[in-house]
């Protein structure tokens, strides 16, 4: 009985001696999680069997166990080496359209394009909701594939603008009264932006700006749809393209005014109260109203581009000091090339084009499970979801029991060496001893056999 008991425990030992092995071997492994064995005691006894005077059988490994705590983080310069700050797993899916899930965050991009650990399954994301910079569909889950083509142009819509006219302007300084853009005494100020067309070619969008007067000739009705001046602090906001009015025509702008919000025309009015803040732009509309320009034709295969101005009320003023601009912004770009990507602590993925183009591409899937421990290891510090493990559970980095996104980090085995090392000698004195034992066995044995 002493052979086998000694036995079970060098066997034991054994196991405890390749755990420990194992977790020193990787402990330079990235993502990698420890383990530990766990032993239970062999007692064999029946119901009406010796009671207290009964000896064990020896010891039995009853698992081995994964223990996934934290490990530390190390930094690195690659926006695509990921760890998770907290609980949770990468979501990994192969050809075969099989899950898998890895705490290691070394990921890179293949020649397609798609977003791949070192074993070439692909890391899972939320796709975006359509028009939506900031909901993902998380009910969704399909492969981070990075844009392989320029980034799409997108036509100028619209204009913001904030500005100062001088309200020591003189109404009168304007000659002739007929506004023309080729002729500086028409006009007190103007100001150019780069705009762009459907296609993403640039064109230069001018506004100028004409003080009104009581007495103008072109204020006066009946031309249609402009409210008549009521005061000195009335200005008319006059757009062109590439130093021409709406669809390619020099047309003096008082001709095709639709000063009606909504309806397009070549100018708009833009009046001021007595504390030079903005009242209206547009016949009876409220400061923060847009106006709405003709359409332009580029002629050039793109589409008309059609211009409306936003005026900030909080930026636009007409106090008594020199013409400026605060603002002056469109939302249009070229096209453009990826240059970089970002992904933030809640794991969306931005991607940088050359035009100042900011896109997402996605937002980071992960996994988490009620019995961690339950999970089959599949080796190359991947796992699979069994019965024991649970179903996974999806989730968002940073909410609820998930953990944050780090990127350009990497977490590191979560064993420390010192205390493996340490744990080793331990195991290499209980395996001596159980060996010890067997030799004391057969030592007694053997005396036994030479009684004579």
């Amino acid at each position: 009985m002493s052979f086998n008991i000694a036995l079970s425990g060098l066997r034991a030992t054994t196991s405890d001696l390749d755990t420990i092995s194992n977790n020193i071997a990787n402990v330079a492994t990235v993502g990698y999680k420890g383990s530990r064995t766990e032993f239970g005691d062999i007692f064999a006894n029946s119901a009406f069997g010796a009671g207290d005077t009964a000896i064990g059988n020896g010891v039995l490994l009853n698992r081995v166990a994964q223990q996934f705590s934290q490990g530390s983080l190390s930094f690195t310069d690659n926006s695509l080496d990921l760890a998770i700050s907290g609980q949770g797993f990468f979501v990994l899916e192969d050809e075969n359209a099989s899950m898998s899930y890895s705490r290691a965050g070394q990921f890179s991009v293949n020649k397609d394009g798609f977003v791949t650990n070192n074993q070439g399954l692909r890391l899972q994301t939320y796709p975006p909701r359509p028009n939506s910079d900031v909901d993902f569909q998380t009910g969704l889950m399909e492969d981070l594939r990075l844009p392989q083509s320029e980034g799409e142009p997108k036509a100028t819509g619209t204009i913001g603008a904030g500005l100062n006219l001088n309200a020591q302007d003189s109404a009168a300084a304007t000659q002739p009264f007929t506004f023309d853009p080729s002729d500086p005494r028409s006009y007190h100020h103007s100001s150019s932006t780069k705009i762009f067309d459907s296609l993403g070619r640039p064109h230069i969008e001018t506004m100028y700006f004409r003080k009104l007067s009581l007495d103008d000739p072109a204020a006066v009705p009946p031309i249609v749809n402009v409210p008549p001046v009521t005061n000195d602090n009335t200005w008319d906001a006059h757009v062109y393209l590439d130093g021409v009015g709406a669809e390619n025509e020099m047309i003096p702008a008082f001709q095709l005014d639709g000063v009606t919000p909504g309806v397009p025309g070549t100018t708009q009015r833009i009046v001021f109260n007595a504390n030079g803040e903005l009242q209206s732009v547009g016949a009876n509309a409220s400061p923060d109203s847009f106006s709405q320009y003709q359409a332009f034709n580029p002629q050039n295969g793109a589409d008309p581009i059609e211009i409306k101005v936003e005026f900030d009320p909080n930026q636009t003023t007409q106090f008594g000091s020199d013409y400026s601009v605060t603002k002056m912004e469109q939302d249009g770009f070229p096209p453009g090339n990826l240059s970089g990507l970002d992904i933030n602590a809640a794991g969306v993925v931005f991607a940088s084009f050359s035009n100042g183009n900011v896109v997402p591409l996605g937002k980071v899937a992960m996994a988490n499970f009620f019995n961690a421990q339950g999970l089959r290891q599949l080796g190359n510090t991947r796992w699979a979801e069994t019965g024991d493990s649970g179903a996974a559970q999806s989730g968002e980095a940073g909410k609820g029991n998930f953990g944050d996104i780090r990127s350009g980090a990497l977490e590191n085995a979560n064993v420390e060496l010192t205390e493996q090392l340490v744990k080793l000698i331990t195991a290499q004195r209980n395996y001596q001893a159980n060996a010890r034992a067997i030799e004391t066995s057969s030592t007694i044995t053997q005396t036994v056999i030479n009684i004579r």
